[in-house]
């Protein structure tokens, strides 16, 4: 187990396409390409430059947003009838946002045979021990690197007796050449 904060570096490659993921805890640190034909590498994602600042985590670059990913206004929410208070973690603008797995441990699942497999599988039980967050549950998140590209799955199980109340969302930080206002999203 590990602290979510605590740089603990994977690699995962495909020699197909020569393609590079560089996994830190579970937030995606790089994620390099090389074109087949002309071996350009570009980076796809704009990961964190140093250990002090992924543990510092001020943007929350490529984190996985567990058991929601939008902003909660003053951190109340009402599920099945009942009010639920989450603790504030965005003082400024007194929102509750990003989840609440961004600082927990995640168990690895699976790191033997990374390099043949190209998988990084991680896991976290949520006990329900948080009062704004009473519901038990159970993410596994898996990175590998395809012959034809990269996938992240995300898993959640219900661990609990009743319903729970999730949202699931990655915040994916991507690096770009040129001026955004010169493109276009397809």
């Amino acid at each position: 187990v590990f602290p979510l904060r605590t740089p603990h570096q994977g690699t995962l490659v495909s020699l197909q396409f020569l393609q590079e993921i560089q996994v830190w805890s579970i937030e995606m640190y790089e994620l390099k390409f090389c074109t087949p034909k002309a071996y350009k590498i570009f980076q796809l994602i704009d990961g964190y430059n140093s250990p002090k600042e992924l543990s510092e985590n001020l943007l929350a670059k490529s984190s996985i947003l567990v058991p929601f990913p939008n902003r909660i206004a003053d951190g109340l929410y009402t599920f099945e009838g009942k009010s639920y208070q989450l603790p504030i973690n965005m003082p400024t603008e007194h929102h509750t946002i990003h989840g609440l797995v961004g600082n927990e441990k995640f168990e690895i699942i699976k790191t033997n045979d990374i390099v043949e497999e190209n998988v990084v599988h991680l896991q976290h039980e949520n006990l329900g021990q948080n009062s704004g967050y009473p519901f038990p549950f159970r993410v596994e998140i898996i990175y590998q690197l395809l012959d034809n590209g990269f996938e992240c799955e995300i898993k959640i199980e219900n661990t609990g007796q009743t319903s729970i109340p999730l949202g699931v969302g990655w915040h994916p930080y991507f690096k770009i050449e040129g001026a955004i206002e010169e493109l276009d999203l397809h």
